[in-house]
């Protein structure tokens, strides 16, 4: 996956960018966390209430393998902590309990100062430190934790070496929410994913056949006229402004910059995550559990009632072809 940045060239000879590669795919995602920092709790609202169901099977995954007499002595390292979601839902998790302190590390300064307004609600020690994971020097921690991040990573196998070089003998890393590479192509991925749209067009024709037709009309017309949200247009003004690019960006531009392994934008590597990768890029950690969820594509508080329904279920059973991967791995 070294060379993912490649499929970027396209869009920046596009773009007019005459930076590099690397120093455009960094622009970018900066400024664009800067500003959606903001908004980001709210613009994923559909995370931050279905994924404390997740944290806490990967807590408990975690509590299990915890040696006889553990106490509030383990050290979290949270990287690409974004507005501290995540570690709120880890603290709030079977794990929280054993947690002494924090390292809140994100490139991005806007989402650093979101975080802290939840590192002050914690009631343990934290140290939030703006930069990338090769900025980390003396930092070792027992629980190294990514949440949405891996989808974002251009050289991920140099950055998973980074982070066994990060962890404390016996330590854990937890990842999730990122796609999972081994089954979103899947044929029973693509049918439930249309089993889904299809339920919600027949649910709002049944509804309000009138509006139902409006809304399609309207989506076309944002569609031909490229409407954005807002703060795609800050990104925009900013990516402008500082020369990184000639010519705005659309979202969809964007997000394929932002979130180079994420299937269906247009100019990125699209194939998600494998298992089968990090199996061979994490060669000194043992795989404890894997899990999955999002079998229809979009986390469960999205979902209408029925399928909400299969959704817990499939999560209680264990299936693994959801849309997001989650794991624990632990260093031999």
């Amino acid at each position: 996956m070294s060379n993912d940045l490649d499929n970027l060239l396209p869009l920046m000879k596009k773009k007019g960018v005459t930076v590099s590669k690397e120093s455009f795919h960094h622009s970018v995602n900066t400024i664009f966390h800067d500003i959606e920092a903001r908004e980001y709790d709210v613009l994923h609202k559909g995370m931050d209430t279905s994924l404390q169901e997740q944290y806490d099977l990967l807590g408990h995954d975690v509590e299990r393998l915890l040696p006889q007499g553990t106490g509030k002595e383990l050290t979290l390292l949270d990287i690409g902590c974004g507005t501290g979601m995540s570690t709120d839902k880890l603290l709030k998790s079977p794990l929280g309990k054993y947690i002494s302190k924090v390292y809140l590390l994100d490139t991005s300064k806007g989402m650093l100062e979101q975080c802290a307004l939840k590192a002050a609600t914690w009631n343990i020690p934290y140290e939030l430190i703006e930069g990338d994971i090769y900025s980390l020097n003396d930092v070792k921690a027992d629980i190294i934790l990514t949440c949405s991040v891996l989808h974002h990573i251009p050289n991920l196998s140099d950055f998973l070496d980074k982070i066994t070089n990060l962890q404390r003998a016996n330590g854990f890393y937890v990842h999730l929410q990122d796609p999972n590479g081994d089954y979103i192509f899947s044929t029973e991925s693509q049918d439930r994913a249309v089993e889904l749209r299809t339920y919600r067009r027949n649910d709002k024709l049944k509804r309000n056949p009138l509006k139902a037709i409006a809304d399609k009309v309207q989506g076309q017309l944002n569609k031909i006229a490229g409407k954005t949200e807002s703060y795609i247009n800050e990104v925009n003004e900013a990516l402008l402004a500082s020369g990184v690019i000639k010519t705005p960006l659309t979202d969809a531009e964007i997000w394929s910059v932002t979130d180079i392994h994420v299937e269906g934008l247009p100019n990125n590597h699209g194939k998600g995550i494998s298992l089968q990768f990090l199996k061979e890029h994490l060669p000194a950690y043992e795989l404890k559990k894997i899990r999955s969820y999002a079998f229809f594509g979009e986390l469960r508080t999205n979902l209408p009632e029925p399928f909400q329904a299969k959704e817990q279920q499939w999560i209680q059973e264990g299936k693994l072809d959801g849309r997001e991967l989650a794991a624990v791995w632990q260093l031999k």
